[in-house]
């Protein structure tokens, strides 16, 4: 098993804390609050290694479902129930899926960015709606109202967009303020 190095590990962390943060910046909207985590999710995939990326989110995931009060309406493992899981599972995904692209090959410009985020969105949207039905068919029995529910997301999927986009325009200066010291722009090797 590799060894995952401190600094990814710290990175992760920080970003597991950023999407704790933007839990609780919410507009208090029903049935699901607006909050700033799909931007935190999406920035963290573009920034850091896939196994840093997916690492931050299953942290976050892991801290709410132990119980600490980091999503959006608490935490607890009975969080299992609430009709918006299904996007929190999608957080590490996404993140995952972003990374995956952006570190894939060479380069890193804007249009392999976005291309990148998109599909993260993308992933984050397939999961949680995933989650929603499991959770309105399945648990609640309410299989009637999820076409309604999935028609209403209509409007947070276009708020989730312009939150794609600022990841997209943030993450080459978070990826620079985040960089080793003399590692700007180059992929540096750990000494042997």
């Amino acid at each position: 098993m590799a060894r995952i190095p401190t600094r990814e590990i710290v990175l992760a962390g920080l970003f597991a804390a950023l999407t704790a943060a933007g839990a609780h910046l919410k507009i208090p909207l029903e049935p699901v609050p607006f909050t700033l985590q799909p931007l935190v999710v999406l920035l963290g995939g573009a920034v850091l290694r896939p196994r840093a990326a997916a690492l931050a989110q299953g942290a976050y995931l892991a801290a709410g479902l132990l119980g600490l009060p980091v999503f959006a309406r608490g935490g607890g493992p009975a969080y299992v129930l609430q009709p918006t899981f299904g996007f929190l599972v999608g957080f590490a995904a996404a993140a995952w899926a972003v990374s995956m692209i952006v570190h894939a090959g060479r380069g890193r410009g804007a249009a392999k960015i976005g291309v990148a985020v998109a599909a993260g969105l993308a992933v984050l949207y397939a999961c949680g709606v995933l989650g929603l039905w499991l959770n309105l068919a399945v648990f609640q029995d309410k299989a009637a109202v999820f076409p309604k529910v999935v028609w209403g997301l209509g409007g947070y999927l276009a708020l989730d967009a312009v939150k794609a986009g600022l990841a997209v325009a943030l993450a080459p200066a978070v990826r620079r303020a985040l960089a080793p010291a003399g590692a700007v722009g180059t992929v540096t090797r750990p000494a042997r």
